[in-house]
């Protein structure tokens, strides 16, 4: 895909929003998720212990999501994926918010929040090709970049504004279905002729030895 064209692509578009939005929320949370916890009643041991898990969950969901979409509709589940941090979120809200609930929300959202590199780097090879992937992955990756500066910052005046952090969880639940939504049903996957994707490269010099002498 030519620079022109990807400047007119709507999946692009799509791409790169679904990122922007996923990635805003969740560097908000890897760095006020301590806070979250010990407000809704986890001691600072446990805390500690659940940010662990996440971690954990984090790898796992790079490793699956990587299998995943190697062999099943990608949007799809890049879609699923973002989607299941709206129900994490959910579980933290009382009369959801247990012991259990908890645990399992901490597994959830790091296993969502350690895919959202990868799946927008995978969909970009797919939807662009390859012949101009390095400059239009660049532009995700400034994307990625202000994001993730944002992020934190969100969250930090929703807790100056609210004394607590329930409005970043209630506002995390639908943007996460509306990243969800704008991965499903990409289109489907485009054959790039090899041919135009990759540029023609010089032929190799080569050196021509002289005979030897005998």
């Amino acid at each position: 895909m030519s620079l022109a064209e990807a400047s007119r692509s709507v999946v692009l578009y799509r791409i790169g929003l679904a990122t922007f939005i996923t990635m805003l929320l969740s560097t908000a949370w890897m760095v006020h998720q301590f806070p979250i916890l010990t407000e809704s009643g986890v001691s600072r041991a446990n805390a500690a212990l659940l940010a662990s898990l996440a971690g954990v969950a984090s790898i796992m969901g790079k490793l699956a999501t990587g299998w995943l979409m190697e062999r099943y509709d990608a949007g799809l589940i890049a879609c699923v994926t973002n989607s299941v941090m709206a129900m994490a979120l959910l579980l933290l809200l009382e009369p959801f918010r247990s012991t259990g609930t908890i645990i399992v929300a901490m597994f959830v959202v790091g296993y969502s929040n350690g895919t959202k590199i990868q799946i927008c780097a995978f969909l970009t090879s797919i939807y662009a090709g390859m012949r101009n992937y390095g400059t239009i992955f660049g532009i995700m990756a400034s994307i990625i970049a202000a994001a993730a500066g944002l992020g934190p910052l969100l969250g930090s005046v929703i807790y100056d504004l609210t004394k607590g952090y329930n409005l970043l969880i209630l506002i995390g639940f639908p943007i996460s279905v509306i990243a969800g939504l704008l991965l499903l049903r990409l289109g489907a996957y485009p054959h790039w002729s090899q041919s135009l994707e990759i540029k023609k490269r010089p032929a190799a010099f080569k050196v021509s030895t002289p005979p030897r002498s005998s």
